[in-house]
């Protein structure tokens, strides 16, 4: 994922705490930026009232990095971490971990890595020397590649069957050609059988760096405590990754590709070209995306498709803000004689909020549960950790969650026009269908 939620950071030395209202009385987040005397910053979240910490570690290099000829070395590299490290082999790593009620977690996306750590109090001492060893020892040992390795291609052989599985990739593919935003972060069976032990080295030296890494960590410790941790985990990790090579992007020109597959349903993904992140328009299009395809059973697709139709059981749509680009994106899934009108259903609804923006009591609605809804991502100190990484790597601001509820509410109904008619006014899509869709051409991939 890449991760990326609405969750919508880099500061240096600051000892101030920021005090975080949520719901503007009950429920508050008290966020402190600490620096380590090694120089790691963290963002802390003191809370005693159960005995957990939970750490979340990014890095800016996820696996948009791998080689041409190493595609799927970043998800290898880091699902094989937690599967032996210094004197530990796989197993007596394993066991520790249990042993301790140890939970690790591990994520790619094509911009970014993250790594997940929930301990008891208890355990912190021997739970956070683990994870110094998994991010600054790894064995990557033979028999642990080979295993993790097999894992991988068995679920690349799986999606092989899922038709919105190929339906995603294949428009990636389709969309950004060579760019490596087009690859499967898996890799390929060819592509994974080429990678050794030393290709995982090297990754592991360019990768997991201090210069672009973001620490979190919330539960029952202070930042007195915290900040020699901080040191002994992170302190051995390279000081500097190597410039990460950027591609320019060049895209085709808009067409549906049909894959053929026996099946009596179509799966269909539909997208264009988005917002980044940074753009002034994304949170008007994040409003908007909501009311076209992402208010569940309330979205103007899922009226329009199944309510008044009854041609799709599932239809939604969503913003994926890379750094490089963002992009829209659409799926649903219908009988095969039911593709045409499906399509014709979505381009017109597209089409409709570009010219028409939506109404003011669906922007008063939307604003009433993204607002409303926002604290309940919020209520466990793992769910804290989980959204403050992200608006760490986003690099958002210590006080966006303070703000983000007043910028929702200051998108206006010219916003959310202007943001629609950016990404859908040209009615240009790249489709990918796959199935056997009746009275539909398209090229093949």
């Amino acid at each position: 994922m890449s991760m990326v939620p609405l969750v919508f950071l880099k500061q240096s030395v600051v000892t101030a705490a920021v005090l975080l209202s949520l719901t503007g009385t009950a429920h508050a987040v008290d966020i402190q930026r600490i620096v380590s005397p090694g120089g790691i910053e963290a963002w802390l979240v003191e809370d005693y009232s159960v005995p957990l910490i939970a750490l979340r570690a990014a890095w800016d290099r996820g696996w948009v990095a791998d080689p041409s000829d190493k595609v799927g070395l970043t998800n290898l590299g880091i699902n094989l971490l937690w599967e032996g490290a210094g004197d530990y082999d796989a197993t007596e790593f394993q066991e520790q971990v249990e042993g301790l009620n140890i939970r690790l977690r591990v994520s790619a996306g094509r911009d970014n890595i993250q790594v997940g750590l929930e301990i008891l109090v208890e355990n912190q001492n021997v739970a956070f020397g683990l994870l110094r060893l998994a991010l600054t020892d790894p064995r990557f040992d033979d028999d642990a590649i080979g295993r993790v390795r097999d894992q991988i291609v068995t679920s690349i052989r799986w999606d092989e069957q899922n038709p919105g599985r190929i339906a995603n990739q294949e428009w990636f593919k389709a969309y950004f050609g060579d760019h490596p935003y087009g690859r499967d972060g898996r890799g390929t069976e060819e592509s994974l059988a080429t990678l050794q032990k030393f290709d995982l080295k090297v990754w592991h030296q360019e990768a997991l760096t201090r210069d672009n890494l973001y620490v979190v960590v919330v539960g029952a410790i202070d930042a007195d405590s915290l900040k020699p941790i901080l040191d002994d985990v992170f302190g051995g990790l390279p000081a500097t990754a190597p410039p990460l090579a950027v591609t320019n992007i060049t895209h085709s020109e808009p067409r549906t590709i049909v894959v053929p597959l026996d099946t009596a349903q179509t799966a269909i993904t539909y997208g264009a070209l988005g917002l980044k992140l940074d753009d002034p328009d994304f949170l008007a299009a994040f409003v908007m995306n909501y009311i076209l395809g992402d208010a569940g059973l309330s979205s103007r697709l899922i009226e329009e498709l199944r309510e008044k139709r009854g041609i799709v059981y599932e239809a939604y749509s969503y913003l994926s803000p890379f750094d490089q680009e963002g992009v829209f994106i659409g799926f649903m899934a219908t009988e095969n004689d039911n593709v045409s009108e499906a399509m014709t259903v979505v381009r017109d609804e597209l089409a409709r909020i570009a010219e028409e923006g939506v109404s003011k009591e669906e922007l008063n609605d939307a604003k009433t549960y993204l607002t409303g809804a926002y604290p309940l991502r919020f209520t466990s100190n793992i769910a804290i950790a989980d959204q403050l990484i992200g608006i760490r790597v986003e690099n958002l601001g210590i006080d966006y969650v303070a703000r983000r509820n007043d910028m929702v509410n200051a998108v206006s109904l010219d916003d959310i026009q202007r943001a629609a008619q950016r990404i859908l006014g040209s009615g240009d899509l790249t489709v990918v269908m796959v199935g056997a869709p009746e009275g539909v051409s398209g090229s093949t991939p």
